[in-house]
């Protein structure tokens, strides 16, 4: 069986990057999001990633794929996953790309990847989900900022100074 993967990333420094994906085929859908390892460094990486995230995931549902037809807005992870593909210079994408091509390997699955313009009018199937993928890492992304933010206003507290009063320097070391 054939599985389409539709995978988008969305990366910010400083607050890392969240992939998305859309999977279908003849036993049904998968849709999912989240975030990229601390390892990803880029917004190369996260697409590399969400492509990597796509393909684990369709071969832990279906066992039957057979290949695996990649869209994506990103050029190079539509190129990045033949046996004969050009190895990646950058090390967290190189990292992401040996990986996902053992696996491809070990699991004898064959792969062709198909450019998906971005950013576009949802006038075709294909832009639609492209589209959908974009707005779904963008969405996760922009949650963890929001959460990081937060835990950053939290973190900043006025350090007490032990001299002064013994019993909060005691509390605070306490975690109260």
């Amino acid at each position: 069986m054939w599985i389409t993967l539709y995978c988008d990333a969305s990366y910010k420094k400083g607050f890392g990057g969240t992939w998305a994906v859309w999977i279908k085929c003849d036993k049904g859908r998968l849709v999912n999001s989240g975030d990229c390892p601390s390892y990803v460094d880029n917004s190369i990486s996260a697409e590399m990633y969400a492509a990597y995230e796509g393909i684990k995931q369709a071969l832990k549902k279906w066992d039957d794929v057979e290949g695996i037809q990649i869209n994506s807005d990103c050029t190079t992870v539509c190129r990045a996953f033949w046996p004969w593909s050009k190895k990646i210079k950058n090390a967290s994408a190189k990292f992401i790309q040996e990986r996902t091509l053992k696996l491809l390997k070990e699991k004898e699955i064959l792969v062709r990847g198909k450019h998906v313009k971005g950013h576009q009018k949802p006038t075709t199937t294909r832009a639609y989900i492209n589209g959908r993928c974009d707005d779904m890492a963008r969405e996760e992304r922009l949650k963890n900022e929001e959460e990081k933010k937060k835990k950053d206003k939290e973190k900043v507290v006025a350090d007490p100074d032990p001299t002064e009063n013994d019993d909060v320097w005691k509390r605070v070391e306490e975690g109260d």
